[in-house]
């Protein structure tokens, strides 16, 4: 866009080329991915969840943060013999396990194999202290 106008692309034989030399040059700097082994996920990450380093997965309630978490630890430990720690906040590690066998993950079974660990952390509201304001935008880099 310049000036406010749309400028109109027209294919060219070298789009390709342009295409598979830039795939080419972020594949060279891109970041060690652990993949997820869920269907699809590698494919919009471009190979899945960047290895050893955190990942913040924010949403609203009911969006899929714990499915999401349940399905890449179970997929890890299940596919790429990986360990996993799993803490969750708000659910019982009993309400994890039997949300998770609705999908067929049994985190008992993992548990016991010693190839994840999940745990809740019970944090009451009365112990948190707010300080100060933050930007989650800023935060994240965006």
């Amino acid at each position: 866009m310049s000036n406010g106008r749309l400028r109109k692309t027209v294919p060219t034989k070298r789009a390709p080329v342009r295409a598979a030399a830039t795939k080419a040059v972020r594949a060279r700097h891109s970041l060690a991915k652990a993949p997820t082994g869920i269907a699809g996920f590698e494919e919009i990450t471009e190979g899945g969840l960047p290895r050893g380093r955190p990942t913040l997965v924010c949403g609203g309630p009911g969006c899929g943060k714990t499915l999401l978490a349940t399905q890449f630890l179970a997929q890890g430990a299940l596919e790429y013999d990986e360990l996993g720690v799993f803490l969750s906040f708000e659910a019982s590690t009993e309400e994890l396990a039997q949300n998770s066998l609705s999908i067929g993950i049994d985190l008992k079974q993992l548990s016991a194999r010693r190839q994840l660990l999940v745990d809740h952390v019970h944090v009451s509201r009365s112990e948190l202290t707010e300080s100060g304001e933050y930007d989650r935008v800023a935060l994240l880099g965006g």
